[in-house]
């Protein structure tokens, strides 16, 4: 609500006759997203069974990281595998 009132009112980059042509646009690029949400879920599944969180906060515990060197370690994680995933255009 807060974007549709600033592209509306503030920016005026949006006529209020434009908004139910967007929203059916709208509705039509996001019909992919339950394909998605299930693909995330079987990651979630796949990480959660395999107790990778834990085995990895496991294994930077017995390293002795201080805050930030744990810190820097779970960035470049999630960094890494966020390169291996590939998330519709919509997300």
């Amino acid at each position: 609500m807060y974007a549709f009132f600033i592209a509306v009112f503030v920016y005026k980059e949006m006529r209020l006759i434009d908004v139910a042509g967007r929203a059916a646009q709208s509705s039509v690029d996001e019909r992919h997203d339950p394909l998605h949400h299930h693909q995330c879920g079987g990651i979630s599944w796949l990480l959660t069974s395999s107790r990778f969180p834990q085995s990895m906060a496991e294994w930077m515990t017995a390293q002795g990281f201080r805050i930030v060197a744990f810190l820097l370690v779970t960035n470049i994680v999630l960094l890494a595998a966020g390169n291996f995933m590939d998330p519709p255009p919509s997300c």
